[in-house]
């Protein structure tokens, strides 16, 4: 399958890898194609254009299409009218970002965006990095995004915007606020198959100044497998006060508590684990400060605090053992806009992390602990020429000094709205990092742990088009990327221990298209092609499937009745088998999903959703089924 507005898939790719003038001639030759026009002044507002606002791909407030990156937004409103209620189930309808669960929701889960690994995309929750576990990612098995106003993915190496750990890309929850004076708020609750419930309540408001947005929710399932019951609380809210015009102050704070079965590898009616428990409890505490100095200056500094603790219980196939990560942060930024065609920003940023690992009774494992310390300056700049044409560049040095040494990350890129078609083209390099996970210094009894590792290193380059149609009513893009992870952590049989002895190549095309034909009707499709090898091994990379496909139609049939469905498919991929430990091709597959609402009145709505429609048999891992049909039914009050 190929998008219309591009060659094909291995085409592209190729000519990609033979494009390694590294991007800079790309991104030259936009400019450089308006040497022609006559000289004119920098544009005297921003131009007309549907594109949001992000943040992520650049730590600025920036319009998607001027950020050079292929970045994909997803609306509190989209998140309600699809009924999608945790992280994974939305970000399963993100191209390029495939998801690779355990089955059933509590399980872990796997992020694979633009086919990096799984700690290699950087979780955020309102620009902050969630703290991490020993593997150096944070898992989003069970994350609620009732307080959660949109969510932001970012695609291509970001280490200059975001640090470490954004290989592949970013993804950013954006919390909700309080904007206008009064009090509103939201009741809701549903019950559905294998005893699936979840309560949830939300209230936001805003006086003279003050304003608060707080959330929580319990959900609590029997799921389908022996030992798979899960039961999760949580409580998200954001805080704000505007001291003066010029200064104002924000908290966000928040607690999630996850409890449940882990059967391990297995079928729909056994489990490795009969008896195995997992659970985790995750608190955090982000005080802000925003000061306005003059019409051109923003400074903010942040503050982060936060614990991670985990426990498994009555393990078999592996031994009981606890883990603490205690993690804080200090952030400084300053912005200057001294005009619409200038913006820049620098800052430095020092972080802490203590890690415990302890292991149980029966565990051969020694006991680990580690106080990491990092220090990071970055600076970054957003130049607009002439109209429509927008150059980027940042840049970033994080030193691990202690342990991994200190890395350089950078970025470039730019953008062209072409006014007269609604086309805009853009093309970016950059580079990222990730420190090694800390559970590679564990001594797990193999034999001695390695003492140091170096950071993985990875570099990709995009190229993109976006083209408006019908009045911006229809959407249709494109991007082919490329990337190189180098210094891969893998483990040594040989030696029994971890070793920089990785490459791993990655290359691709990213399509969608949306129209939006209606205030409440839209029709959605995405399709991604990736190929994503081990070099060293030269064989594909697991759970990396070569094409995937995403399709949504939803409308409005009559007036207060919303009615949508949803397909998405994955094609054969390696994985191994969890009980025999065999490499080997697992099945493709294709499910749906159909959801529907009724609005009583301004107040009440009624809601229903199958998911897994069709009651395919699949799994997304190797030896961890998913789910068959379900069914939810839910009200939901608003006052």
């Amino acid at each position: 399958m190929t998008h219309p507005l591009v060659p094909s898939p291995s085409r592209l790719a190729g000519r990609l890898s033979k494009t390694r003038a590294p991007l800079g001639a790309l991104v030259l030759a936009l400019a450089a194609g308006l040497r022609a026009q006559p000289p004119s002044a920098p544009p005297a507002a921003p131009p007309v254009s549907l594109s949001p606002l992000v943040v992520t791909a650049t730590r600025v407030p920036t319009l998607a299409e001027e950020t050079a990156a292929a970045v994909t937004v997803i609306t509190r409103a989209e998140l309600e009218l699809a009924q999608l209620g945790d992280a994974l189930a939305a970000l399963k309808t993100v191209p390029g970002l495939s998801v690779a669960d355990s089955g059933m929701p509590g399980q872990g889960a796997g992020l694979f965006l633009r086919g990096t690994e799984t700690r290699h995309t950087a979780i955020l929750l309102d620009g902050r990095r969630l703290p991490t576990d020993m593997q150096r990612y944070f898992d989003l098995g069970y994350f609620p995004l009732g307080n959660v106003a949109r969510i932001e993915v970012a695609r291509g190496p970001l280490g200059a915007a975001q640090g470490g750990g954004a290989l592949g890309g970013a993804v950013n929850f954006i919390t909700q606020r309080g904007a206008t004076d009064g009090v509103s708020g939201t009741l809701a609750g549903d019950y559905g198959t294998f005893a699936t419930r979840h309560a949830e309540v939300g209230v936001t408001a805003a006086r003279n100044g003050v304003s608060a947005s707080v959330g929580g929710a319990h959900y609590a399932t029997d799921n389908r497998r022996p030992n798979s019951a899960f039961e999760a609380s949580s409580t998200l809210n954001t805080f704000g006060w505007q001291v003066t015009p010029a200064a104002r102050l924000e908290l966000l704070a928040g607690w999630l508590c996850r409890d449940g079965g882990s059967p391990g590898g297995g079928t729909q009616t056994t489990a490795a684990d009969p008896d195995e428990r997992f659970e985790q409890e995750l608190w955090f505490l982000a005080p802000s400060l925003i000061v306005k100095t003059g019409e051109a200056w923003t400074h903010t500094v942040d503050f982060s605090l936060a614990r991670q603790h985990s426990a498994a219980d009555n393990t078999q196939v592996f031994s009981d053992y606890t883990t603490t990560v205690r993690t804080r942060g200090l952030v400084y930024q300053v912005e200057f806009h001294p005009s619409v065609a200038l913006a820049a920003y620098a800052g430095a940023e020092r972080g802490w992390q203590d890690a415990d690992y302890a292991p149980g009774a029966g565990n051969f494992a020694l006991p680990f602990t580690r106080d990491e310390r990092h220090v990071a300056v970055f600076a970054g700049v957003q130049f607009k020429p002439v109209a429509g044409l927008t150059l980027l560049a940042s840049a970033r040095r994080d030193d691990y000094a202690a342990f991994y040494g200190a890395a350089n990350t950078w970025r470039y890129g730019a953008s062209y709205r072409v006014a007269a078609t609604g086309t805009v083209l853009h093309a970016a390099e950059g580079t990222a990092f990730a420190a090694p996970e800390l559970q590679n210094f564990v001594d797990f009894g193999f034999g001695p742990p390695p003492t140091t590792l170096r950071p993985e290193r990875a570099r990709g380059q995009e190229v993109g088009v976006t083209q408006e149609l019908l009045e911006g009513k229809l959407t249709l893009s494109a991007t082919a990327f490329q990337s190189k992870t180098t210094d891969l952590v893998q483990f040594d049989f040989l030696s029994l221990t971890s070793k920089n002895i990785g490459l791993a190549r990655m290359r691709g095309v990213e399509t969608s298209a949306e129209w939006r034909f209606a205030a409440a009707g839209a029709f959605t499709v995405g399709y991604t092609y990736l190929e994503a090898r081990d070099a060293v091994a030269a064989r594909p990379l697991q759970r990396r499937p070569r094409h995937t496909f995403f399709a949504e139609l939803r409308g409005e049939p009559l007036p207060g009745w919303t009615l949508g469905a949803g397909l998405r498919g994955v094609s054969d991929r390696e994985d191994t088998d969890p009980v025999t430990f065999i490499r080997a091709q697992q099945p493709g597959y294709v499910v749906a999903r159909v959801f529907t609402q009724y609005e009583v009145n301004k107040n009440l709505r009624l809601k229903l959703r199958v998911e897994n429609a069709l009651n395919r048999r699949y799994s997304e891992t190797a030896g961890f089924p998913a789910l068959p049909l379900g069914v939810h039914g839910g009200v939901e009050w608003r006052f």
